[in-house]
């Protein structure tokens, strides 16, 4: 049992040090640095409506959801008073801690896709995610000698 758990890490350990290589190998192209640099209008083409409908889709049929919500929701519940307001409330509350969180990262996502928009700093992002997976793969390599 423990060789083949150990030919896995050293798999995973090969794989992350071969994605480093390839993060530290990309080249920069100009299109990397259009794309950061594409503005609200840019999304304003697509639809917005679209887009909700979209990730709302995305969002209602996701099954990690709907086992989150079942296995955090019967807590919450008084089987002796209404339900019908006891899930208003969750759901109300669940969807501004949702909105908070997604706006944050929205407004977070914004700000640094600006940071991208020099080719210089795509590939000191890139190096510097590719010294971590090899960091990370030689770790995971070193571990288990």
């Amino acid at each position: 049992m423990k060789v083949s758990s150990c030919r896995r890490d050293e798999g995973s350990a090969a794989y992350l040090i071969y994605l480093g290589i390839q993060a530290w190998r990309a080249q920069v192209t100009a299109s990397m640095t259009d794309n950061a640099a594409q503005s609200p209008q840019h999304v304003g083409r697509t639809g917005t409506r679209a887009l909700f409908r979209r990730g709302f889709t995305v969002g209602i049929s996701n099954p990690k959801d709907l086992l989150f919500f079942g296995a955090l929701f019967p807590g919450f519940i008084d089987l002796g008073a209404p339900q019908l307001p006891q899930f208003a409330i969750l759901s109300l509350t669940w969807l501004a801690i949702d909105l908070t969180t997604m706006s944050s990262y929205a407004t977070m996502g914004s700000g640094i896709g600006r940071w991208f928009h020099s080719p210089r700093r795509v590939k000191l992002f890139n190096r510097t995610t590719g010294s971590l997976f090899i960091a990370a793969g030689g770790t995971l390599a070193a571990s288990h000698r």
